[in-house]
């Protein structure tokens, strides 16, 4: 008897290591980019059901992806019939494709699409899906709204996995025109199934010991905890805390915060759900430097709802310490309080493959602006305010927030090394564009306003620099639309602010216009009579059409589509050494801007009135050739970083003040 109870307690404890190690199996791609459809293109739809199973479809013609006209990278060029000025609204296509295994076992299904301009598609005669068409019953002569392609838009079809077949399945898609003159159509997709217990996963909230994990599982009552280690293989894995996905309370999506990490150690993670290792999502982050140092970060902001545009792989490439999402990280501009409209645009978002491979990669922090908090130009007024704040709370894994966790404004901060990090809430607490601009008109609203305030008075004389994160461009005159030029009487109050209290080690990022450019501080200066100059940086678009707002600026505006910024701290410990880089999706870059931060001033602003003069020179002059007290700030004028103090600071200097080279750096930065 006790050997049958030892052995029974080895096939116990082997089952239960399986358990624990347990791995999931791999995504499937059932349509793969660029295959081969079947497609007609007349002027009305053919006799039958064209999108059913059992449609006969041998006598359509067939071409490998991408299909339409129009466009150069078209493989496959379908007819639009005799008139070019009259085309075919409609054009038609199938693919057939085999699923071995049983759809029981699937449990998410995710379309990518490349479409111009709209689209209805259906799986084995069901529609699962339509973007840029309207509402109800299509006809053949329905028109679609305009879209360009370009990127692949992921939708999530998980809905529909029940539609699917053990066997041959058909995927059916009409394509419809926006005009009958369009000058192109475009059209192709792919499907991937996938047997994942975790359908997305991404980090944020990083410290030098912590990171913060949001994960949706797909199953109710999931119990989930996250395994974080530095191999790969999560050997010697420390474990989260436990989390259970309830869809009554959290939607499924779990929190999972890893802790006693170390700092400046890239680490893997992946959820754990009831007992298996779902290793088909492995994510990563690195954790934060404690003190001196180099890093990197990149931001960006507005893209379209599911975008996969170049972009990001991009930015992926830059390998960057975590990645700044500075708002419109969707265009939904939901106006009805519901939270499953949010939610169901941040899975849109994560089931885009280029955006979800970095959001899995790299940590993120994250501020909305408009289109992801609500309507267009939204503001307090909104009326999916409540839902907007309640599922920005649910799924994003964000830092702690200042105002709490009820229904609140999203403001908050963090520190990587010696930079203080402060992120503001530009909508959920603002008064309205069009208010009249007076002391009342508020942009960050009365609560928001004093702990901003505060919180550059605690933060300006323990961090050698702050950065203010603030989505809305902040240079501009009155007239020019939804950004700080529409506040004029709190931004010049919160430039006095600046001056009043000597915070000059500030500068800020934004995003929200469709454009690169940068600042020096020549034209942020908003205080009473000048003295309150900071550098700006705005990273955009990621995805959306070209625009321009505000300025001038010293470095230059570039309205694009894919593009983002880098920001680069180097800490020397007597300084911090800063410099933007503004790029495109091929990793141009546009224009940049570099800046030493002292401990107590801006390098090459000897005198500290926050701008490079004259009377600069005159300090420097005094510094190098009959500094008899030793007064001078060796970080201040030392502008070749040479160590010493001689005549080729002084002609830096002058290069910098009179030469208008606003590229020019110090330190060969």
């Amino acid at each position: 008897m006790a050997r049958s109870k030892q052995k029974i307690s080895g096939v116990l404890f082997f089952f239960f290591l399986a358990l624990i190690f347990a791995r999931t199996l791999p995504a499937e791609t059932l349509i793969p980019k660029l295959s081969t459809w079947k497609y007609f293109a007349d002027a009305a739809y053919p006799s039958g059901t064209w999108n059913q199973t059992g449609y006969d479809d041998s006598g359509w013609p067939s071409g490998a992806g991408i299909l339409g006209y129009g466009e150069a990278y078209i493989a496959t060029a379908v007819p639009y019939g005799p008139d070019a000025n009259n085309k075919y609204i409609t054009t038609l296509f199938r693919h057939s494709f085999q699923l071995n295994s049983d759809p029981a076992q699937i449990t998410q299904l995710t379309l990518s699409v490349n479409y111009d301009d709209g689209f209805v598609v259906y799986l084995n005669g069901t529609e699962i899906a339509r973007r840029a068409m309207p509402g109800g019953a299509i006809a053949h002569s329905t028109l679609a709204s305009s879209h360009e392609a370009g990127a692949y838009e992921a939708i999530d079809v998980s809905g529909f996995i029940g539609n699917l077949i053990q066997g041959t399945n058909v995927l059916a898609v009409e394509v419809h025109q926006t005009t009958a003159n369009s000058t192109d159509l475009v059209w192709d997709g792919e499907l991937v199934s996938s047997s994942s217990q975790v359908e997305f996963v991404w980090s944020g909230a990083v410290t030098p010991a912590s990171a913060v994990v949001k994960a949706k599982l797909i199953s109710d009552s999931g119990i989930a905890r996250l395994a974080v280690s530095a191999a790969p293989d999560f050997s010697s894995a420390i474990y989260s805390n436990w989390d259970t996905a309830v869809t009554s309370e959290n939607n499924r999506v779990v929190r999972l915060e890893a802790t006693g990490l170390a700092p400046r150690q890239r680490y893997y993670y992946a959820v754990e759900v009831n007992g298996t290792l779902n290793t088909e999502t492995v994510g990563r982050f690195e954790t934060f430097p404690t003190d001196t140092g180099t890093f990197t970060i990149a931001m960006g902001s507005c893209a379209q709802t599911g975008s996969n545009s170049q972009s990001f792989a991009t930015i992926h490439s830059q390998n960057p310490l975590f990645f700044f999402h500075l708002g419109d990280m969707h265009y939904q501009n939901i106006a009805v309080n519901d939270p499953n409209l949010f939610r169901q645009a941040y899975e849109t978002v994560l089931s885009s493959p280029n955006q979800s491979q970095l959001y899995r990669d790299f940590s993120l922090a994250y501020i909305w602006d408009d289109h992801d908090f609500g309507p267009n130009n939204s503001d307090s007024t909104s009326p999916s305010r409540q839902a907007s704040r309640a599922t920005y709370r649910e799924y994003v894994p964000h830092y702690p927030l200042a105002a709490g966790m009820g229904n609140a404004p999203i403001y908050y901060t963090f520190d990587i090394g010696r930079v203080h990090f402060i992120v503001c809430d530009s909508r959920s607490a603002r008064s309205p564009e069009f208010a009249i601009d007076n002391a009342s008109k508020t942009m960050l609203g009365t609560t928001q306003k004093a702990w901003f305030k505060q919180e550059l008075l605690n933060s300006k004389s323990n961090y050698p620099l702050l950065v203010w994160v603030n989505t809305l461009p902040w240079i501009g005159s009155p007239g020019g639309g939804d950004a700080w030029y529409e506040y004029t009487n709190e931004r010049q109050e919160l430039a006095d602010f600046l001056k009043a209290n000597g915070i000059k080690n500030i500068c800020m990022l934004s995003g929200d216009a469709h454009m690169l450019a940068i600042d020096d501080g020549t034209n942020s200066d908003y205080a009473t009579g000048g003295g309150a100059p900071f550098p700006v940086m705005h990273s955009a678009s990621l995805d959306q059409t070209p625009s321009l707002k505000g300025g001038p600026y010293s470095h230059g505006a570039f309205p694009g589509r894919g593009q983002f910024g880098v920001m680069t701290v180097a800490d020397w410990q007597d300084s911090l050494r800063v410099r933007w880089s503004a790029r495109d999706s091929a990793n141009t870059e546009k224009t940049a801007y570099s800046f030493v931060v002292c401990e107590n001033g801006v390098k090459g602003d000897l005198n500290l009135d926050g701008s490079f003069s004259p009377s600069d020179v005159v300090a420097h002059l005094i510094c190098v050739f009959d500094d008899n007290t030793g007064s001078c700030n060796p970080c201040l004028s030392d502008l070749n970083c040479s160590g010493d103090l001689t005549p080729a600071d002084i002609v830096l200097e002058l290069l910098r003040v009179f030469s208008n080279q606003r590229a020019f750096s110090w330190c060969g930065l």
